[in-house]
């Protein structure tokens, strides 16, 4: 995919990657940091701003 940006656009994007804090979320940070053209990120779920009108159903 980031070939294929290149080839049609000429420039080179970086990439960026946010996960949920979790089980699978702290080593998939650390192999994507290795690159030097993504940029990866953790976050907290529940520090997420969501809007408190449209309360989401629990699933």
């Amino acid at each position: 995919m980031r070939s294929k940006a290149e080839a049609r656009t000429g420039t080179l994007y970086p990439l960026v990657v946010i996960q949920e804090a979790g089980l699978d979320g702290f080593w998939i940070d650390r192999v994507l940091n290795r690159e030097d053209w993504i940029e990866s990120h953790i976050v907290d779920a529940a520090s997420i701003a969501v809007s408190r009108r449209h309360r989401r159903a629990k699933t």
